[in-house]
């Protein structure tokens, strides 16, 4: 089995079938979610978390997926997020936004799917914060970027089986002031028949320092 066969591509993938209906949550500090079909965006975000928590078996699709609203450990996995921008949003699917907080972040075996309207990135990172952040076998799909980082040498990125499938507006991945640990198999990609398929190798946007 390729690595790619536990990503959950579309919002009907049989890895999600479990899951079932809920509103927009807020995760407290060392909250879980799991097994859980959103569509309500929230007040800022389908999902909400303001410290350290976790999302598993997640299927979103709204106008702003994640909001990760504070420092602690984060992470995603086995799941599908997507984010349809309208009128003066900024639609990303993933933002962190706790200006001074610091994170660690995983995501793992995740779908998360951006479009060029009123949006600005699959994941966005910035306003001051830092962390690390880990990506093992996932899909970035569409998008002005689909991965979008700026740093001041205080976020540190490890890419393992990432797959950028497009068209981007701009570019798949966009970083600035971000510290690559590891970078591994990242690809650009496209979705045939339901299944990903693997293209050219993207190369680091600078020297990987792990």
């Amino acid at each position: 089995m390729a690595t790619y066969d536990n990503i959950p591509l579309t919002w009907n993938d049989p890895l999600l079938s479990g899951a079932t209906t809920s509103g927009a949550v807020t995760l407290q500090n060392g909250g879980t979610l799991s097994y859980r079909s959103i569509t309500s965006d929230g007040s800022s975000a389908s999902v909400y978390g303001t410290g350290s928590f976790s999302l598993d078996h997640v299927r979103i699709d709204s106008a702003e997926a994640v909001r990760i609203g504070g420092s602690g450990n984060i992470s995603i996995s086995n799941s599908y997020l997507e984010a349809t921008g309208s009128g003066s949003d900024h639609a990303d699917t993933i933002q962190a936004y706790a200006p001074g907080g610091t994170g660690n972040v995983t995501i793992t075996n995740t779908t998360i799917v951006a479009h060029n309207t009123a949006a600005t990135a699959g994941m966005f990172v910035a306003d001051d914060y830092a962390g690390t952040f880990t990506f093992n076998n996932v899909v970035f799909e569409g998008g002005p970027f689909g991965l979008r980082m700026h740093g001041s040498d205080d976020i540190s990125v490890s890419l393992t089986n990432v797959y950028f499938v497009g068209p981007f507006q701009y570019n798949p991945i966009y970083l600035t002031g971000v510290n690559i640990t590891h970078w591994e198999n990242v690809r650009s990609a496209t979705i045939v028949d339901g299944e990903l398929v693997p293209g050219p190798l993207i190369a680091p946007p600078f020297p990987v320092e792990g």
